[in-house]
This record gives structure tokens, sequence and C-alpha cells, in this order.
């Protein structure tokens, strides 16, 4: 079952330690298989309907395995939507996330980069 509730502060990426680590200078991070699968992933199954879904391969934070040889795998969304990993392929792309508190709202901007949502 996904989650995006992470129980240790040592876990919690974030720019001040009062809720989390402390471990980030900026905000911004990469999704977790979770949270693509909250917003319609599957793992192994293409979607070609969903939001996250841009016909181009790119890197997602959560580990797929590592192996005996100490070889990391991350999970990646694959050019199909399907959520994937093991592959060693480099040239997948990246895809900037950052988290909002849920009082946060959107006062300006239509998410274009001419007019770009003002969040507050």
């Amino acid at each position: 079952t996904p989650t995006l509730t992470c129980s240790r502060d040592i876990d919690k990426f974030t720019v001040s330690n009062s809720i989390g680590n402390g471990k980030l200078t900026y905000p911004v991070g990469l999704l977790t298989v979770d949270e693509v699968m909250y917003a319609g992933g599957k793992k192994l199954t293409g979607n070609s309907t969903y939001y996250l879904n841009t016909n181009q391969d790119w890197w997602l934070s959560s580990p797929d395995y590592i192996s005996g040889s100490s070889v990391a795998s991350e999970y990646y969304l694959g050019d199909n939507g399907a959520i994937s990993g093991n592959t060693n392929n480099i040239f997948y792309g990246l895809r900037p996330s950052v988290s909002l508190a849920p009082t946060s709202t959107i006062t300006q901007g239509d998410g274009t980069a001419t007019n770009p949502y003002v969040v507050e």
C-alpha cells in the first residue's frame, strides 16, 4: 500500500530541521514510486492517460534494488507511463518536484513559463 507519510525525521529530507533532517539546501527532489502510483501510475503496466506520462523516460527517487556487487538500480517512469526498474541507462531525464503544505494556495498564474504559478 503506497504511503506519503514518513515516520522517521531522519528520513524526511527538508530545509528546516524542525520538521525533518534539515539536509536540503533547496527543497526540490524527485518523485517516489508511491507518489507516481497515487497519480495513476502502475508498475510494469503502461498508462498513457495520466498527467505524469510525458512519453519520455525519467528517473524516480525510489531504489529498485542493490545487487551483490553494490550496484544500485533505481525505478524510472517509462515512455509508456509504466513504473519500471533494473536499468543502467544514464540517458533518462529528471523531473524535479516540490511538496507544498496542505494550506498552500495558488494566488496568481496559469503554470506556463510566461505566467508561472505564485504559491502562498
